[in-house]
């Protein structure tokens, strides 16, 4: 993915608390994530993500992206439970 065809991520609200991207690159370095397989509509996501592994100093994980997963009905299947 080309970063610049991406935006400047936001990292933190306009009150200090950290954004998500910002978040889980931190959580990952943390507990030395190696892998991350996320669906295919977070790709712009682990884009930036990567650049903050870098920016950071350390490796980002392996990332792989798979299709969204549709039940028998052909419905999108909740990423939530």
């Amino acid at each position: 993915y080309h970063m610049s065809s991406l935006s400047d991520p936001v990292l933190f609200r306009e009150d200090g608390r950290v954004i998500y991207t910002m978040a889980s690159v931190v959580d990952d370095i943390d507990h030395a994530i190696t892998h991350i397989i996320r669906g295919e509509d977070h790709v712009t996501n682990s884009a930036a993500q990567i650049q903050l592994f870098k920016a950071l100093g350390a490796r980002a994980p392996e990332m792989g992206h798979v299709a969204l997963l549709a039940g028998a009905d052909g419905e999108g299947l909740s990423k939530r439970l």
